[in-house]
């Protein structure tokens, strides 16, 4: 992944707040999953606890299976009900995803497809050996770093979807619009003489 850091100015910071929510955003979920497991556990075992000292010696056996099968059967409730109700998601099916996200990291990448989504992120930038004269005139704000590993990434899943064993340069233009369409800042000029985000961004490729 050093290639990514090819002649990388400091103007990714914009991208990088969004990163930086959905990071703890994603970190935040997990805790709250582990925290409230925790407390789960901590109130079936003072349940039992609390059973099992007011029942006759005879029924604690039977005091303890009914609290273990209440939390089993609870847990499934949530995993198949209120895990969607909670984060929007089924839980089985945010495992598929990440698995696919797996799969397609696992893609194999030609030398020559890494080499041309890094210029292409460095053609938006000034002040690099690969900034075009459209990028001076109209671009005040170019892609950051990670720009050239979704370009990457977007490129595997975009070749996956088309049969492909692995991507090509074509493939990275074919995702580089809604890559890197937020990512760029026009100036007025740009705006004046009528030209789009989209138009700048086929000029470069």
């Amino acid at each position: 992944m050093s290639k990514f850091g090819l002649n990388i100015p400091h103007n990714d910071a914009k991208n990088m707040g969004g990163i930086l929510v959905e990071t703890l955003k994603s970190g935040s979920d997990v805790l709250f999953i582990l925290l409230g497991a925790i407390m789960v556990l901590a109130m079936h075992a003072g349940f039992a606890f609390l059973e099992l000292g007011t029942v006759r010696k005879k029924n604690q056996v039977n005091a303890l299976v009914k609290i273990l099968v209440d939390f089993a059967v609870s847990t499934i409730a949530y995993f198949f009900i209120g895990y969607s109700i909670a984060y929007g998601v089924d839980f089985f099916s945010g495992a598929e995803i990440l698995e696919y996200q797996a799969l397609i990291r696992r893609v194999p990448v030609a030398d020559n497809v890494l080499d041309y989504a890094v210029k292409l992120v460095n053609k938006t930038r000034m002040n690099t050996p690969y900034t075009q004269e459209i990028t001076k005139k109209y671009i005040t704000w170019g892609a950051g770093p990670r720009a050239s590993q979704y370009l990457i990434i977007g490129a595997k899943c975009h070749a996956a979807l088309n049969g492909k064993f692995s991507p090509d340069i074509e493939d990275v233009k074919a995702v580089a619009k809604p890559i890197l369409r937020h990512r760029l800042v026009k100036n007025y000029k740009a705006e004046a003489e009528g030209f789009t985000m989209d138009s700048i961004i086929e000029s470069l490729l």
